[in-house]
């Protein structure tokens, strides 16, 4: 059979299964994909912050435990570092949390708070459970530039040591006192804890340098420093790197060396 006579053939086999009813021939055809609609998207839970200050006695903890110990989020704990900060995440609004501090050599002290807005702050301050840190006496306070200043301080102003004695003005705060009135400004206090200080030349009312001591040229030194917590071994020869700045200003008070730094180096010691 040639090609011809098999189309013919095939044609005549197709119009036969049409003509007793049988089904047609269709090509498979691909299905659509069957799209889902989208379920609603997942919206966490909505936290409400609790922002806690922790002091001991009137200086910023660090190394404080603060705890959580009942109410919404009871269980949460996380201890502070420096500036003494405790941030939670409270999972309900309207509740009343119990908030507990401790650190060693204080007493435990708890608060409770209402818990009612996105935002909630709170602060506690620890008392001593064993003597503060004592300073009073004759000492002497040497205040080192960092050395990366070197080219902008003069040699003979890098290195400053001051004779002072330390008076207590409040139960642990004290006071340094210049020997003589040979200083435009002397301020100089050391806040006592347990077993750390603080330091602070500088002068909050009006804000500015604690130290400015007249120089022959009639130019002035200029000092303003601030340390965070020392630790204390040895009252007697405390020792830190400490932050802040060094200069040198004229007469106008236009500063034409300055030294800034996060370490100069300021060292108490009992004369």
């Amino acid at each position: 059979m040639d090609n011809a006579v098999a189309r013919a053939a095939a044609i005549v086999v197709f119009a036969g299964i049409a003509a007793c009813g049988a089904d047609p021939i269709t090509l498979p055809v691909t299905p659509s994909p069957v799209t889902s609609s989208p379920g609603p998207a997942f919206v966490p839970p909505p936290t409400y912050r609790l922002d806690m200050g922790i002091l001991t006695i009137n200086m910023p903890c660090s190394g404080c435990l603060v705890e959580i110990t009942s109410g919404p989020g009871a269980g949460l704990s996380l201890t502070t570092a420096r500036g003494g900060q405790a941030a939670f995440g409270i999972p309900e609004p309207g509740g009343v949390v119990t908030v507990r501090a401790s650190k060693d050599n204080y007493r435990p002290t708890t608060t409770t708070l209402t818990v009612n807005g996105s935002s909630n702050i709170g602060e506690l301050s620890l008392q001593p459970n064993a003597p503060l840190v004592d300073l009073v006496g004759a000492r002497s306070v040497e205040v080192r530039a960092d050395a990366a200043c070197a080219n902008g301080l003069p040699a003979e102003f890098r290195v400053r040591t001051y004779p002072v004695s330390l008076v207590k003005e409040n139960p642990n705060i004290f006071r340094a006192q210049p020997p003589h009135e040979g200083f435009s400004r002397f301020v100089m206090q050391v806040f006592a804890l347990v077993e750390e200080v603080w330091f602070a030349i500088d002068n909050w009312e009006p804000e500015g340098p604690g130290i400015i001591e007249p120089l022959p040229n009639g130019t002035t030194l200029q000092i303003d420093l601030w340390s965070w917590e020392v630790p204390v071994s040895n009252p007697d020869s405390i020792s830190t790197p400490i932050g802040g700045t060094i200069s040198i200003c004229d007469a106008s008070n236009k500063c034409t060396a300055v030294c800034r730094s996060n370490t100069h180096q300021l060292t108490l010691t009992r004369r």
